[in-house]
């Protein structure tokens, strides 16, 4: 393993808010106007500037998968406040002073969509031709820096949006390295970068005019999101590609240390923990904790306790809570990778989660949703009972992550159902729905107990 430099710890810092830079003429997309428009962990990735309770990125304001936000669980099982309809694709959810965005893709075009976060009436939306490539509908989720909204596409289109209007400020085509199913890392900004795992090192595009590539690299992407970190006194950038977990210097893009894996599904997001790294691909039965000494990354463990297909696990303290093989909710030590407990009969495959005030907020894939307790020693429910996001007609998969915003979650279905559910303490002054129905064009959506007869009313 090629590495260079010495390690001291990683040490937090906090990026600042995004530019109001001069906007350049574009085009090839269709835009439509519909209105006017703290960290507590030892390790800090990059965040961005949000008001209090928003979710501006992926993962959340420290791009973590935890929310900031203290006793927001105060209704169970959850009102349904609005639905809409999106298109295809895994992107997620991300809120920003009164507004939600995401993505889908539909007749061979990609749709970004901006919705009014408390009552759900689209705010605008921009169209632009892309193909499905392997995978049905985009994956990235949209950036929020500044006054600022990035998204990426599969098949590399970056566009930058005035949050508010909708107005395309600038695009540009960023394929380095497309992986067999297409591009999914979501934007990572950084100082005055926007870094896309693309490429086998990333590639940075500047954030201000002229909007330039300050560095690229050959090789092969791979599925997960960039994580910003500080390191020997460099800002560096991680990321998991299809040769292995990479450490580059985010100024000169020079790799500067390397932990080879080489395989074509690896898709969750590194974990710093301290001066380590928590890695993982249960495509290949692995995960690991990486310590650089020497001069080279090497595991302090590596087992299969944890083998995360898909959705990043969150860390609390020095315990690690996600999904084992794509389906059972686990909680392993992260100091030396042993299994705190485990959740076999949850239903919930491939499931997402996120925490908040030592709660995990559960979504698995059927629609089950549940708030289980951060416990190190044994698994808990939070409050009963599991709750289940049920279409009226067919079967939809919600295998995307939720999302924890001003205390109302969102959730996302493969097919393009975005959910509004209010449990926040909140619920009167942001506009608590009353229903439990809600149309999304020809279907209807209902929140149940999971042991509640579905067709009962």
């Amino acid at each position: 393993m090629a590495c260079s430099g010495s390690l001291s710890a990683w040490t937090p810092a906090r990026s600042g808010g995004g530019s109001r830079g001069a906007a350049s003429s574009c085009c090839g997309g269709e835009r439509r106007g519909c209105a006017a428009a703290a960290l507590t962990a030892a390790w800090l990735l990059a965040a961005t500037q949000a008001a209090a309770g928003d979710w501006p990125q992926w993962r959340g304001p420290s791009r973590n998968g935890k929310s900031e936000e203290t006793n927001w669980l105060a209704t169970w099982p959850p009102t349904l406040v609005w639905t809409q309809s999106v298109g295809e694709g895994y992107s997620s959810v991300t809120v920003s002073e009164g507004q939600a965005y995401t993505l889908g893709h539909a007749a061979g075009r990609d749709t970004v969509y901006s919705f009014d976060a408390v009552t759900g009436a689209k705010r605008w939306d921009y169209s632009y031709a892309c193909g499905p490539v392997n995978y049905d509908g985009p994956r990235a989720t949209p950036t929020v820096h500044g006054q600022k909204l990035y998204t990426y596409s599969q098949e590399g289109h970056l566009h930058c949006f005035d949050k508010h209007s909708g107005k395309l400020l600038w695009q540009k085509l960023v394929n380095r390295g497309r992986p067999t199913w297409g591009l999914a890392g979501s934007p990572l900004v950084d100082a005055n970068l926007i870094v896309l795992n693309a490429g086998g090192n990333g590639v940075a595009i500047r954030a201000s005019a002229p909007y330039d590539t300050v560095w690229t690299s050959d090789g092969i992407a791979a599925y997960s999101s960039p994580v910003a970190l500080n390191w020997a006194g460099r800002r560096l950038i991680v990321l998991f590609t299809d040769a292995g977990v990479v450490g580059v210097d985010r100024a000169a893009g020079t790799r500067r240390w390397w932990f080879p894996w080489v395989h074509s599904y690896n898709i969750p997001d590194p974990v710093p923990y301290n001066d380590k790294l928590f890695v993982a691909c249960g495509y290949a039965d692995f995960c690991a904790l990486l310590r650089l000494a020497n001069g080279e990354l090497k595991p302090v463990w590596q087992n299969q306790n944890l083998r995360i297909e898909c959705c990043t696990p969150v860390l609390i303290g020095d315990n690690l809570y996600g999904f084992d093989n794509g389906e059972t909710l686990r909680c392993i030590d992260i100091r030396d990778g042993k299994i705190q407990w485990s959740a076999d009969t949850l239903g919930f495959y491939e499931g997402g989660l996120i925490a908040a005030d030592g709660k995990l907020i559960v979504l698995g894939d059927s629609g089950a949703l549940a708030i289980v307790r951060a416990s190190p020693t044994r698994y808990i429910l939070d409050r009963q009972p599991i709750a289940k996001i049920l279409p009226g007609a067919g079967t939809e998969e919600w295998s995307t992550a939720p999302v924890l915003a001003n205390g109302r979650l969102y959730c996302r279905s493969t097919e393009g159902t975005v959910v509004c559910l209010q449990v926040g303490v909140d619920g009167a002054a942001f506009g608590r729905g009353r229903s439990r129905k809600s149309e999304v064009g020809s279907r209807k959506l209902r929140i149940v107990p999971e042991n509640e007869d579905p067709d009962s009313e």
